[in-house]
């Protein structure tokens, strides 16, 4: 954490868990936790929480899991297009960048 105290406020950090708190609870579910279930939950739970946080050698850039959430789903959408279906194979060669997260 120190290591990224230039990041996150600790103030930050204390919101982001009184928001876990408020979550509503729920009875333990035979229903798994997928990438995309995962997405979703973040997505509403901490819209407006950074979910992604890329330096550069000149600039920070930060994303929301909202923003995350929006952009998987137009990345989905743009590979359904290209004809891509459930249960074929998709290969990616691409630096750590925010844009291979998001696929």
């Amino acid at each position: 954490f120190t290591k990224y105290n230039n990041l996150y406020s600790p103030c930050a950090y204390f919101i982001t868990l009184m928001k876990m708190d408020l979550l509503k609870h729920f009875r333990p579910s035979s229903t798994p936790l997928t990438p995309i279930t995962f997405l979703e939950r973040a997505a509403t739970a901490y819209n407006d929480c950074h979910s992604i946080v890329y330096n550069t050698a000149s600039t920070t850039t930060t994303t929301t899991w909202e923003e995350t959430h929006r952009r998987c789903v137009q990345a989905a959408s743009s590979i359904a297009s290209l004809g891509i279906k459930r249960g074929d194979v998709v290969s990616v060669l691409c630096p750590n960048v925010p844009a291979m997260y998001e696929l």
